[in-house]
């Protein structure tokens, strides 16, 4: 019954963390974004639900006797828990590097930063009575 339990999650977990990898690069925009599961949905997941898979793999290679197979599985899952450690990494605030986080995650953040430096010029020439200038000379 448990291998039976481990075909299952190892069909299932690869299913998922394709979702979970395609889906956040495939959409314009996500009711998710900037908020704690942002960082879930993009770094911890993918490589989490990928670790599950390889082990229920390696579950299933190590109950049939098959111990060359274990043994790559198991190479593979160390790799897939350096990239849970990233995403657990990148959960607790750390930023990950660009080529880690989609196209419209980076043009959201870098928007998102151009409209705080605006309003933080207007609030500034609205205290100092000066007139707005429009954009900052970035």
């Amino acid at each position: 019954m448990s291998v039976l339990l481990a075909i299952v999650g190892g069909i299932l977990f690869p299913l998922l963390s394709i979702h979970y990898i395609v889906h956040p690069r495939r959409i314009t925009d996500a009711s998710w974004y900037g908020h704690f599961s942002e960082y879930t949905n993009l770094y911890l997941l993918p490589p989490g639900f990928a670790l599950l898979a390889s082990v229920c793999w390696a579950y299933v290679a190590d109950s049939w006797g098959f111990d060359e197979i274990f043994t790559v599985l198991s190479v593979v899952a160390m790799f897939w828990v350096a990239l849970t450690a990233i995403g657990f990494i990148a959960m607790l605030g750390v930023p990950m590097p660009p080529f880690l986080t989609p196209k419209w995650v980076r043009e959201r953040r870098k928007a998102d930063r151009e409209a705080k430096r605006q309003r933080r010029a207007d609030r500034k020439a609205a205290r100092d009575g000066t007139p707005e200038t429009g954009t900052s000379g970035d």
